[in-house]
């Protein structure tokens, strides 16, 4: 029953009382809503009550002012939330949807608030609002410094993003030809900016007995695509410009030239018809990429002509990217229509996420025709893109024009089965041969295809690219098709690795009619390339009894491998195989061709130098295949080369810089995996004295010091696991902690050197925590001693090494689990107080603030000392905190007499200097929240003159009136502001029971007197009034319950 402003009625535990009740308090029940889970029960209560505080908000607002600033925004918002509610009410939402409704009510909420001026609400990471009673202080003040950095980030919605991963999906839908025979369709992405083909070709078919396509469901998703693919916004200049290319081909007879031989020519069996090129078409999909999200329709013109050869010849030339879509006019009626769509996030995101476009009918994936921007330590490839750029075939007969290009792989055992991988709309189908387009009556053909091969896992040294030229022409019933004309091959495997990554000149070998055997490989030794025959420096021309060079024919390819078992780089191979090449390993694998240039590259060692030099990280994707190989032959070339441990150590070291790089992160599982099962027992006899050397000459070698200080942690690591690897086989390792206390020694040593580069010594201080959890392991090395370093380390740091970075070292420190041990903290907890102190009282606020850099650093210092005691305090004296972890009573005196006084003075001195002192007011809370009766009494007695008593007393009290009168918390930071208050009050009455105690009347100044008696009164009434400005727009009751909270204490 409803009377005005009031309702009559009961609460849902008890239908035997009744009462009246406030409107506002009352959440009418329905049907529907009582069909509703928990979740949505919490999310609808939410709304109503943030719909009636914005509209009440709104409401004043217009009262006092004509036009609100955000007006717009905030209405918007409401009718979202309006909506977000009728539709959790039906009930037909799922759980899961629910959550993420949730989050997404909670950035509309924190917004809108920010906007209308309402208090700032913290959230945990599920988008519920944190109960402030029920969480610590700490805990409370990083909530609101979350929400600060949510709230900023989502005012600024067109920021600019950047996309890691995306994939584009293109949908086939249909097509309009005006032609009379079957016709392959073929989708690729062009680089227009740097002139190059970036995706496998993705091929679907249309019939004309039907005028439709073949499959209904020829959908390609290109995937791998990147940052660099990706348009930047607002766009840029440097933006990479991506062409979806459309090539038409019809797959027919070779037509005679005559008419009469049109008429009378019988076509013959389909497998000899020939891919003659039919239109041609370009969309630039940049603005697809920068639309909005979901599928786009594109009806594309054909061009069935001119732009044929000029679509031909800019493939061929790098100049594609001036071809318009406007200048690509149809023809007829020729078009295709396809829709697109960009899916953000890697294929495995885009595929959990989309779960509805991979259920039925998925679409063929087709791959980037290089290694993604970052690459999947779980990707296995082993692809070899050959593109048939140009070739020159004149000289021969007259009939040889219309030329077909074949390409198969072939080794030892003939023609490779199977090889060849084409990517249509029925899935992946593989081939033994390629054949490429027909260009009619053409002896100079530019084909510009790309032929995807499958490099076989059991690859040898005689493997290569064959590619066979032959002429096609009308089909005459009862002739063989004769065999090929010419000839041109490749080498896959060059001296063990795979062919480089370029354009090669191949030579042409013309074949009498008649006489080609496919069995036949003399070819192969003969030079492939034009750099081979101008190496050889021989004068004849280069044949064999049915091979003969065509002196002035060549053909241009392009190629690029994207192998995940496979390298181009010989002196990784080098490494990799180096057993086999002690002495002679380059002249046993590579040709005659290769011998004399190549033996002169050196030996082993020099392979392991020119690895370890900064520009072996170029290796790249190279080295990152093979990191459990290298790294096992890296510790089999320690075993057999004494003198090449530093080598080792340095390979070992550029192996750890490669994994820690943005695009091979993936590959740290791997490094990981390698660990775990590491098997050397002597690794660490080896490595720790040339680690312990890098240390010590770091005056010298300040580079190489420099990048062994950013792997120590990995390092540390493998030496552990070799010492438990020689435990595990009860090999003697007792020399492991004389190894491990020499390399500490020598980092106490590193940090004092004046002489060593500031830059080294601040690398070595923000890696060498990370050394911890792996000595701290079990029966690895002494946690006294361990201790026992850690505390001369923090003593005998340098003066030229910064306050932030030695504060930032103490911090790491206190981050791990090794200092919740209470047997380790009894040394640290007090060292890492003392220098905390240290540093801040070290600090003189009055001669900075007018020095904008000593300002900042003065400001990083101090919030990095605050970040200190909050770990300590979260870590040890939280409730979250477990009984074996939990710091005693003992150690929270510790921390109280130890900091308090500092802390207070701190936060006084940026309160005076203005300078931000939200961090340390927060601080001062959270260690008064900390503090009992006994503490607070036990603290007061170790100041043992009045004086002090005195000084300590005053202080906390005008810092008390400051907090109170111009808090240094945002005043939308109500809860913040609400647990300062609280224990204010409570410290109060410690305070006036120690003047009580302490002093009277007589001995007390009269002014201080005064004023501590009428202080109670004072902060009572300022907490009330601070209440009443914060909570002025909530209801009534709600105030009163939060006051009487605090007040009765």
């Amino acid at each position: 029953m409803q009377f005005a402003e009031w309702c009559y009625g009961s609460t849902c535990s008890d239908h035997v009382k009744f009462g009246i009740f406030p409107q506002t308090a009352v959440i009418p029940i329905s049907k529907t809503f009582s069909t509703t889970s928990s979740e949505a029960h919490e999310l609808i209560a939410e709304l109503t009550d943030v719909l009636t505080e914005w509209w009440c908000s709104i409401k004043e607002t217009y009262g006092r002012q004509a036009q609100m600033e955000s007006q717009d925004d905030i209405l918007l918002y409401m009718e979202d939330l309006m909506a977000m509610r009728k539709r959790v009410l039906s009930g037909n939402v799922p759980v899961e949807e629910l959550k993420e409704m949730r989050l997404q009510l909670a950035r509309k909420i924190d917004l809108g608030n920010q906007w209308l001026g309402l208090d700032m609400q913290i959230r945990d990471e599920t988008g519920r609002v944190i109960d402030i009673d029920s969480t610590s202080v700490v805990h409370a003040y990083r909530a609101h410094l979350n929400a600060v950095d949510r709230i900023l980030h989502d005012s600024k919605p067109n920021q600019t993003h950047t996309v890691s991963a995306f994939s584009l999906l293109v949908h086939a839908q249909s097509a309009t030809l005006d032609c009379k025979a079957e016709c392959e369709f073929s989708l690729s992405l062009y680089d227009a900016t740097e002139q190059k083909f970036i995706s496998e070709s993705f091929i679907f078919y249309w019939t004309f007995k039907s005028g439709s396509l073949t499959n209904r469901n020829s959908r390609a998703l290109f995937n791998d695509l990147g940052s660099k693919e990706y348009p930047s916004n607002p766009p840029s200049n440097k933006d990479h410009r991506i062409l979806l290319c459309i090539r038409v081909a019809r797959i027919a007879p070779i037509e005679g030239s005559s008419s009469t031989m049109k008429k009378q020519s019988d076509p013959g069996p389909p497998q000899l018809w020939s891919r003659q090129p039919y239109a041609a078409a370009l969309l630039d999909i940049t603005d697809v990429l920068n639309g909005p999200s979901g599928p786009v329709e594109h009806i594309i013109p054909l061009n069935r002509q001119q732009l044929i050869a000029k679509a031909n010849s800019a493939r061929g030339s790098g100049t594609m990217k001036s071809m318009n879509v406007e200048n690509i006019s149809g023809f007829g009626r020729a078009q295709l229509m396809i829709s697109t769509e960009v899916l953000i996030g890697s294929i495995s995101h885009i595929k959990k996420s989309n779960p509805h476009i991979f259920s039925v009918n998925p679409p063929v994936e087709t791959r980037k025709m290089f290694f993604a921007d970052v690459i999947s330590a779980d990707d296995i490839r082993n692809d070899l893109y050959v593109t048939l750029v140009q070739a020159d075939l004149h000289g021969g007969k007259g009939s040889d024009r219309n030329i077909e290009a074949r390409v198969c792989i072939v080794d030892s055992n003939g023609i490779v089965k199977d090889s060849v991988e084409i990517m249509t709309a029925e899935g992946v189908q593989r081939k033994t041969t390629y054949h490429s387009l027909v260009l009619y009556h053409e002896d100079k053909p530019k084909w510009n295809e790309t032929v995807k091969i499958q490099i076989p896992e059991d690859t040898d040294q005689n493997m290569h690219l064959r590619i066979t030229f032959h002429h096609k022409k009308g089909y005459e019933k009862g002739k063989q098709e004769k065999g090929p004309f010419a000839l041109a091959f490749a080498r896959v495997m060059e001296g063990a690795t795979l062919i480089k990554d370029e354009m090669h000149e191949l030579l042409i070998y013309r074949i009498e009619s008649g006489r080609f055997d496919e069995n036949d490989t003399s070819y192969s030794r003969l030079p492939a390339t034009r750099t081979e025959l101008k190496a050889s420096q021989s004068q004849l021309r280069p044949q064999t009894s049915s091979f003969v060079c065509g002196e002035k024919n060549f053909l241009y390819i392009q190629t690029v491998t994207c192998s995940t078992t496979l390298t181009h780089n010989k002196n990784l191979l080098d490494i990799l195989k180096w057993k086999t090449n002690r002495h002679t390993f380059l002249e046993s694998l590579l040709s005659y061709r290769y011998r004399q240039q190549e033996i002169t590259r050196g030996n082993l060692k020099e392979r392991l130098q020119e690895i370890s030099r900064p520009k072996g990280v170029a290796l790249g994707e190279e080295l990152v295949k093979f990191i459990p190989n290298f790294c096992d032959a890296l510790f089999e070339i320690i075993d057999h080369h004494p003198d090449y441990d530093g080598l080792v150590f340095d390979a070992l070291v550029s192996v750890i810089q490669l994994v820690n790089e943005e695009r091979y992160k993936n590959f740290q599982p791997v490094l990981q995996k390698y660990i775990k099962n590491f098997h050397s027992t002597v690794a660490f006899v080896k490595l720790i004295p040339v680690l312990r050397q890098r240390v010590e000459s770091a005056e010298d070698t300040h580079e190489s010091t420099l990048s062994t200080m950013k792997a120590l942690g990995i390092l540390v690591q493998m030496t552990v696991k070799s010492k438990q690897c020689s435990d595990r086989l009860r090999l003697t390792s007792s020399n492991f902690s004389q190894l491990m206390n020499d390399l500490l020694n020598s980092f106490v040593l590193f940090m004092q050197n004046k002489r060593v580069r500031m830059t080294c010594q601040n690398t070595a201080l923000k890696y060498l925590p990370s050394i911890v959890p792996h000595l701290s392991s079990p029966d690895v090395f002494d946690p006294h001693e361990l201790t026992d370093f850690l505390v001369r380390l923090m003593d005998h740091l340098g003066d030229n090494i910064s306050p932030r970075c030695r504060l930032n070292f103490i911090k790491d420190i206190v981050q791990t689990d090794y200092f919740l041990r209470a047997s380790n903290r009894v040394k640290l907890l007090p060292k890492v107080l003392e220098k905390v102190v240290s540093e801040l009282e070290s600090i003189d606020f009055g001669r900075v603030t007018s020095v904008g850099a000593d300002r900042a650093k003065v400001i990083e210092c101090v919030s990095a000392s605050a970040d200190i005691v909050f770990e300590i305090l979260e870590r040890l004296f939280s409730a979250n905190a477990s009984e074996d972890e939990r710091g005693t009573e003992e150690e929270l005196h510790i921390v109280i007499s130890k900091m308090f006084r500092t802390v207070l003075e701190t936060t006084i001195s940026l309160m005076k200097e203005k300078m931000p002192a939200s961090a340390f007011c927060a601080l001062t809370v959270a260690l008064l929240s900390k503090v009992s009766a006994q503490m607070y009494k036990a603290y007061v007695d170790m100041h043992t003159t009045r004086i002090d008593k005195q000084d300590l007393l005053m202080e906390m009290v005008h810092l008390f009136r400051d907090l109170i009168n111009k808090s240094s918390f945002d005043p939308s930071w109500f809860n913040m502001i609400c647990l300062q208050n609280k224990m204010i009050l409570k410290t109060m009455k410690f305070v006036m029971s120690t003047m009580i105690e302490y002093f009277d009347a007589d001995s007390f100044d009269s002014d201080v007197s005064s004023f501590l008696n009428g202080l109670s009164s004072f902060f009572i009434y300022a907490c009330l009034i601070t209440f009443l400005l914060v909570f002025q727009s909530l209801s009534l009751l709600g105030f009163f319950l939060n006051v009487a909270s605090i007040v009765h204490l």
